[in-house]
């Protein structure tokens, strides 16, 4: 989810490749793809002159790719995406089963482990399983037959799914290479059985060999339909017949600009937006009444604030941020202050004395790429805010990656602000959008919670390490 979500994440209805010349096969498998290529005559009724003819190829590479681009999905902007992939698959199955184009040679998917959709049999025996002989009423295996279509086919007309220049490193799951790869080349061998990842994960671990290709991909099939499988569960009652299933919610993001560091809380119950029953609700309010909790993806190359508070009240227009009464309602988390020098948790809100200060450590700020002012480039990440309140303490942290991973900081205050239930978001002057926000929900549990020990691991460069909290600092934030 974090990864498909990822605004530089791009999917193609098939190879982007085949929208450009010399042969522009895309618009011959896809021929909707050419009304990309059309602009009405006029902005109303064209009257007796019509709309002018689509065209089927574009002129050139560059009308191509600005219907590739046209064609194309990015899943954090478009409601619905699951459907709109689906609907197209199953349009061109039905386009080329019942041959209302041509076969090429691009239909051939049997040097790859699959089908040679050119045959009139293999197209006849399709057409069988889709619709009955008056193509009035869908026939029961007909979703088999799209699905058959689809992974049987040449890989070039699959959905392309382009990502991100920069990949998280938690949005890896498996990796697969041949063991050809693998025995022949000892320095492939050697990585894959001593590299360890920065999340802590050892290659090893994620590494599937295979002999051949006709194993990887069948490899790759079963391990996509058991998760197939997986999500299926989630709808199929108990007794083998559907049921009401609530659908995953859509991400919510929010952007914000010029706050000058002045909070935007969230409604107090917006954890509660998430539960699909009285169970989740139940766990969420209960949970609510001794943490907080806070996850998102962000791009943001500095200025990262979250804020956890008892009142809403200094989000206000005429709120004093600086006023001394905020720490005793208020922590404020810092990510990436100062041109993404400076890091720090706080009570209160501005002009504070830092409980802690990170400052010059690339490992504790904004993730970014470059220098950090003025020509930093901020970096897609997920990160997680955290603050809890037990046995007369809270532990406020914060990390990056997976909830509980990669903590950057850690602050214990012996006389906890008590009645939170606030969430805030802030920034200092540009744009700041937060994509996927979470809170308080029962997926972000995760056995690396901090808890209230004295010390806390975090993985950098160097592997990993024990750090302790740096309290009490003489910086304050004069912003």
């Amino acid at each position: 989810r974090g990864l498909l979500y990822h605004p530089d994440t791009w999917i193609s209805p098939l190879a982007a490749t085949g929208f450009v010349g010399p042969y522009y096969w895309s618009f011959r498998h896809r021929p909707w793809s050419g009304a990309g290529l059309t602009e009405l005559a006029a902005s109303c009724d064209p009257g007796d002159l019509g709309y002018p003819k689509v065209v089927e190829t574009p002129e050139n590479d560059d009308k191509g790719v600005v219907a590739c681009v046209h064609a194309s999905l990015n899943l954090a902007a478009v409601e619905g995406w699951n459907s709109i992939i689906a609907r197209e698959i199953d349009g061109m199955c039905h386009y080329l089963a019942f041959d209302h184009r041509q076969a090429y040679d691009f239909d051939d998917g049997s040097y790859n482990c699959g089908l040679d959709w050119r045959d009139d049999d293999q197209r006849k025996s399709t057409r069988k399983k889709l619709l009955d002989n008056s193509k009035q009423r869908v026939l029961p295996l007909a979703a088999r037959a799209v699905i058959e279509y689809y992974e049987t086919k040449n890989s070039h007309t699959l959905f392309e799914c382009h990502l991100p220049s920069f990949i998280p490193i938690g949005a890896i799951d498996k990796i697969c290479i041949s063991s050809d790869l693998y025995k022949k080349h000892t320095d492939i061998h050697a990585k894959v059985d001593t590299f360890v990842l920065p999340d802590g994960r050892r290659l090893k671990e994620l590494i599937e060999i295979t002999d051949s290709k006709e194993a990887c991909m069948q490899w790759q099939h079963d391990f996509f339909d058991k998760l197939r499988r997986q999500r299926l569960s989630k709808v199929i009652g108990s007794i083998g017949t559907a049921s009401l299933h609530q659908p995953d919610s859509s991400p919510i993001s929010c952007t914000l600009a010029g706050q000058g560091g002045r909070p935007v809380f969230l409604p107090a119950d917006f954890g509660a937006w998430f539960a699909s029953n009285s169970d989740q609700y139940g766990t969420w309010k209960q949970k609510r009444s001794s943490e907080l909790c806070m996850s998102f993806c962000c791009r943001a190359w500095h200025d990262i604030r979250v804020l956890f508070s008892s009142t809403a009240e200094p989000q206000r227009a005429d709120a004093d941020l600086k006023d001394p009464r905020w720490k005793l309602t208020t922590y404020s988390v810092c990510l990436g202050t100062q041109g993404n020098a400076v890091s720090y948790i706080t009570k209160g809100i501005l002009g504070t004395r830092h409980d802690v200060h990170i400052e010059g450590d690339e490992l504790r700020r904004c993730l970014g790429s470059g220098k950090p002012a003025p020509s930093g480039r901020g970096v897609w990440e997920r990160y997680w805010f955290k603050v809890s309140v037990l046995e007369g303490r809270a532990v406020v942290s914060c990390g990056s990656g997976s909830f509980g991973d990669n903590t950057m900081m850690r602050f214990e205050d012996p006389d906890p602000i008590s009645h939170l239930k606030y969430i805030g978001l802030g920034c200092w002057n540009e744009p700041t959008t937060y994509c996927d926000i979470r809170t308080n929900e029962p997926w972000l549990d995760h056995p690396n919670h901090p808890q209230l020990e004295t010390n806390t691991t975090e993985i950098d460069a160097d592997g990993p390490k024990t750090m302790e909290c740096k309290l009490g600092s003489a910086d304050c934030d004069m912003m």
